[in-house]
């Protein structure tokens, strides 16, 4: 929900910090109009999330798995589809 001008204006700084802080833009309604207050550059979403050690192992074992069970030399056929009613 938009902020109004007032309410931004009393909470000026705390809403920049929030902007700063989560990448999130604010927006803001004054005499009808919507306004955007958004950080230049931002990153994105995944730049705010925390990093996590948890691979459990030898990475290097990854890289010698034998996925070819996984995989088969074709896809299932696909039905065709149905024409558009006119």
């Amino acid at each position: 929900m938009p902020l109004t001008a007032t309410k931004l204006r009393a909470e000026l700084y705390g809403t920049l910090d929030q902007v700063i802080e989560t990448g999130s833009p604010v927006e803001v309604t004054r005499h009808g109009h919507l306004l955007r207050i958004e950080l230049v550059g931002a990153k994105s979403k995944l730049d705010h999330l925390p990093t996590r050690d948890i691979m459990n192992g030898n990475p290097e074992e990854l890289v010698s798995l034998d996925w070819s069970g996984y995989w088969t030399e074709s896809p299932k056929p696909r039905r065709p589809r149905k024409p558009p009613k006119s």
